[in-house]
């Protein structure tokens, strides 16, 4: 949950995302998918886009050949939230977008978060991120734009959940509250101290933690910030020393994933310390 793993950055889905050739002539669903659903082929990748049953366990056998550096250096990795998940449904004999809408989600009220948000909401509430043209040939809205998740089902450790600002208030106050909400507890104060403190590098146990040097947080977060950036720009911290919960969603890849002025114009850094600046 640090990333200190030696797991390398993410499992073995090339296969499954680079076969397509124009030179060869192969298409989209002449390998691994087809455009509709049915007994062989039921995993959804995208619209239209389906992944053939089997392929996921051959996806299963892949992972367990990736190899493990023996250097246990940082290096951020899908896989460990990936696997780590895996093990979380074995011990809970459901899987985690169940367990989570259950135990958590429900009960605090967050009625706008959920894996597969297209089962649950109208299109026109769910806001499109980037178009892939490579791979799955459409806009992608309301599938989840990571592709090792998309081949799981959009259900994974590592991406695939949507929400809004208004569930992640919640969630995160529950957190600065010490683990309780709407006078009822969900986590322990020493669960929340353990995860949320420095692990070694700039991270906790699945949150980043403020590193020496910029980054994506404002110049005047507490040391005791934590939180969570994602890759189409979205990010989240909390600072128990301020009682100050940010939240930031963006889509920064839609169109396309190559646009990096949110990063080069530090835009969330600047209107992150202009909350602070506010506070003084």
């Amino acid at each position: 949950m640090s990333h200190t793993s030696g797991l390398p950055a993410g499992l073995p889905i090339r296969r499954f995302t680079n076969y397509q050739s124009k030179r060869r002539k192969v298409g989209k669903y002449d390998k691994y998918f087809q455009p509709k659903k049915d007994s062989l082929y039921s995993i959804q990748v995208a619209g239209g886009f389906y992944l053939r049953n089997d392929y996921l366990d051959s996806l299963w056998q892949d992972s367990k050949l990736i190899e493990m550096s023996p250097a246990k250096e940082y290096e951020y990795s899908d896989a460990n939230m990936i696997l780590l998940q895996q093990a979380i449904d074995s011990i809970n004999r459901q899987p985690i977008d169940s367990f989570l809408q259950r135990v958590y989600y429900e009960r605090l009220g967050m009625q706008n978060t959920a894996f597969r948000p297209r089962e649950r909401f109208e299109e026109d509430r769910l806001i499109p991120t980037e178009y892939d043209a490579r791979w799955r040939g459409q806009l992608l809205r309301g599938y989840v734009h990571d592709p090792t998740s998309a081949l799981l089902g959009g259900v994974a450790g590592n991406a695939g959940l949507f929400a809004n600002a208004g569930d992640l208030a919640i969630l995160f106050q529950m957190l600065l509250n010490g683990g309780t909400y709407g006078g009822e507890r969900y986590l322990s104060p020493r669960t929340i101290n353990t995860f949320t403190r420095t692990q070694g590098a700039h991270r906790g146990y699945g949150f980043d933690k403020q590193p020496g040097g910029p980054y994506i947080i404002a110049e005047s977060a507490s040391p005791r910030t934590y939180g969570h950036t994602g890759f189409t720009g979205t990010c989240v911290w909390v600072d128990p020393d301020e009682d100050l919960i940010f939240i930031f969603l963006s889509n920064r890849i839609h169109p396309k994933a190559n646009n990096w002025k949110l990063k080069q114009q530090r835009i969330r850094q600047r209107i992150h310390q202009a909350v602070y600046d506010a506070l003084d």
